[in-house]
């Protein structure tokens, strides 16, 4: 880490963070009102000026004290020598050869994905896969954030690159783009840092485009994104969470769960076996299953605590995020940011159990194993 500027990490995860938090809550309104918003064709987002003034606040108030609760939080820890030392017994050469070997092998395992559609990926993806995943890209993203040599940055990158294609989801991507992009803030100024994050956001959505084209699911793909406005198209992964929110409080007909923050959804399938998540009753709602619409974090708020959820739930969310940082190392650093991107446009527990929760524990057990060894020895 010496040769990297920790003040320039800092900064350019704060300038991440808040890019992503104006993106799904601040954006799509300003889209909105402006008539530049993509034309869902799921979502009626012809509704009265005062339910969009509603939403607007909503989404601002939340975007506010989540942003401010969790730079303060994150310039805390980061500023800490001793939060950066705590993962000492990885990516030791024998480390880094362990994680290459199992990404390879997970890459051979997955190689044949190609053939397949989405869906057929998504159904064949169960709680295994998930823990391998979510661990081993953590793993794999903050490896890419440190190591100096080139033939085997651009060898892990190549891994994450292939594997988002072949398991067709582009938040593999930001597993690379994150690391990628903080090692180039060293170089440039918060400007040009800002404008690559917006140049990347569009390269995520002509990926999407040219993947599909590519495995030959459709073949106009490519001129369809060409077809497009380009706002339109930025502004189509913020659509199905603001057209969730616009619906809601136009008496939307769909009956919520409103205790969402009591556990994971897993655990009341224990009880109920027919209960889903909030994004699931969404898109069985507005897509009948045929495309994920997620959800909005605002909303849950909402949803679990009334109309101070928004002014509370941000900062119980940045609470559980920075404990889980804390406790797991810088590990966690990038896996904390996928979160966050899934958070504000899905729900907590769906996003902390995908992105954080299997990576927190696999760091505590190796915190112990390996700290248990050094005091034997």
């Amino acid at each position: 880490m010496e040769y990297l500027s920790k003040p320039k990490i800092i900064n350019g995860i704060k300038l991440l963070l808040g890019f992503l938090i104006f993106y799904f809550c601040i954006a799509p309104s300003i889209l909105d009102l402006s008539g530049n918003m993509y034309d869902s064709s799921y979502f009626n987002l012809n509704s009265d000026l005062s339910v969009k003034i509603i939403v607007l606040i909503i989404n601002l108030i939340f975007a506010i004290i989540f942003f401010y609760s969790f730079k303060d939080q994150l310039l805390k820890l980061l500023r800490d020598d001793s939060f950066w030392e705590m993962n000492n017994w990885a990516y030791t050469k024998s480390f880094k050869f362990l994680i290459f070997i199992c990404a390879t092998l997970f890459l051979l395992n997955n190689i044949s994905n190609f053939d397949l559609e989405r869906a057929l990926i998504k159904e064949s993806s169960g709680v295994k896969e998930t823990i391998i995943q979510s661990t081993l890209f953590a793993l794999l993203s903050f490896w890419l954030l440190i190591e100096r040599k080139l033939l085997i940055f651009f060898s892990v990158l190549s891994i994450l690159f292939v594997l988002s294609v072949s398991l067709f989801e582009r938040e593999i991507l930001l597993y690379a783009f994150i690391p990628v992009a903080l090692r180039i803030r060293q170089f440039v100024s918060s400007r040009v840092f800002v404008i690559g994050i917006i140049i990347g956001l569009s390269f995520m959505v002509s990926f999407k485009y040219f993947v599909i084209d590519y495995r030959g699911n459709t073949d106009s793909s490519v001129e369809l994104l060409k077809e497009r406005e380009v706002l339109e198209e930025l502004s189509k992964d913020a659509s199905s969470k603001y057209g969730i929110e616009i619906d809601y409080f136009n008496d939307s007909k769909i009956k919520y769960t409103k205790s969402t923050y009591l556990g994971p959804y897993q655990l009341f399938r224990l009880f109920d076996t027919s209960h889903s998540t909030n994004g699931q009753k969404a898109t069985r709602f507005y897509t009948n299953d045929y495309m994920g619409t997620g959800f909005s974090a605002p909303l849950e708020s909402w949803l679990n605590l009334g109309m101070m959820g928004v002014f509370i739930a941000p900062l119980l969310i940045v609470f559980v995020v920075f404990f889980t940082i804390k406790n797991g190392g810088p590990i966690m650093l990038f896996a904390s940011i996928l979160f966050v991107t899934k958070l504000l446009r899905g729900e907590f527990w769906v996003a902390y159990t995908l992105y954080m929760l299997f990576p927190f524990i696999f760091v505590l057990i190796s915190n112990f194993f390996f700290k248990k060894q050094a005091h034997l020895s």
